[in-house]
């Protein structure tokens, strides 16, 4: 009988291991220090609130990306590959625009040294990605069964948030001047587009659950979802006072976030399995051995 095709050690080593540290750090940096961007990072933000959003999203990805060092089967590991995937590519896009507000030539020593190794990440880690993931589709073999298929239902609301937030996402990354004042705070078209990022790799993540059709499948991406929007909500709360609440803009968004977290958690409870028992073994000395 041919096996299940497993996680490649190249795509443990070469994905989930750097950008699972590079995001934790990211994330400390940009929620303990969201008021300080114009000196300890890449570039100058216009409000602390999109700092600790920006950071909401990194939290979600090192526990996207540490479930994923958990799990053995590619086919439950390959939205932890994927997903960062395209938010280098965007998020590199969106840097390359607007190269003029990174500090290159000078500035502050952190913000200096920050916007090179940002600009060194996001031009590196592609490759690395798109080597591993090679590797790991040449890998042959089976994929498991699948456990737990999205009811109607759950398939309908998820298709409609996907499509919502790939749409506006996209847009907004695409002309970030014409919508930077419907935002519901202040934001600068670099921070929009690196909002809007997010927004599509969230989006599209979820095009490519409604694909799996698996909930066993997507379960760490669930996880994630939930992370990014508790932490979202208490950036909201931080900084409740920058946000324009007379704007439609607020409200929207305060309900997509609210969305992603329940869909992540309704998701989870319909796997029918405790939060953590993710991962069908440890793996973390296999890899480095």
């Amino acid at each position: 009988m041919e096996r299940h095709v497993e996680v490649s050690p190249v795509v443990r080593v070469l994905i989930f291991f750097p950008v699972t540290a590079i995001s934790a750090l990211v994330f400390v940096i940009l929620t303990l220090l969201s008021g300080y961007t114009e000196t300890l990072f890449a570039w100058p933000m216009r409000s602390p609130l999109t700092a600790a959003t920006l950071g909401a999203g990194f939290g979600a990805a090192a526990v996207l990306l540490g479930l994923a060092l958990r799990e053995r089967y590619w086919v439950n590991a390959r939205i932890a590959a994927l997903a960062p995937l395209l938010l280098l590519g965007l998020t590199l896009i969106a840097s390359v625009s607007h190269l003029g507000e990174f500090p290159l030539k000078g500035g502050p020593l952190v913000g200096f040294i920050v916007s090179w190794l940002w600009m060194l990440a996001h031009v590196g880690l592609p490759f690395l990605a798109i080597i591993a993931v090679g590797v790991q589709l040449g890998k042959r073999g089976t994929a498991p069964e699948r456990e737990t298929p999205l009811p109607r239902w759950a398939r309908s609301a998820v298709d409609f948030l996907a499509v919502t937030m790939v749409l506006v996402g996209g847009l907004f990354f695409i002309s970030p001047n014409t919508f930077t004042g419907w935002w519901p705070w202040e934001v600068s078209a670099l921070d929009l587009r690196a909002l809007s990022a997010w927004a599509v790799t969230f989006g599209v993540a979820m095009v490519f659950a409604v694909w799996e059709d698996d909930l066993r499948r997507v379960r760490i991406g669930l996880a994630a979802f939930i992370v990014f929007g508790g932490l979202a909500l208490i950036a909201l709360l931080r900084y409740a006072g920058q946000v324009r609440w007379d704007h439609p803009s607020a409200w929207i968004y305060l309900a997509v976030v609210g969305g992603l977290v329940v869909a992540g958690a309704v998701g989870l409870r319909l796997a029918g399995k405790p939060f953590l028992s993710f991962g069908d073994r440890p793996v973390l000395a296999e890899t480095l051995v």
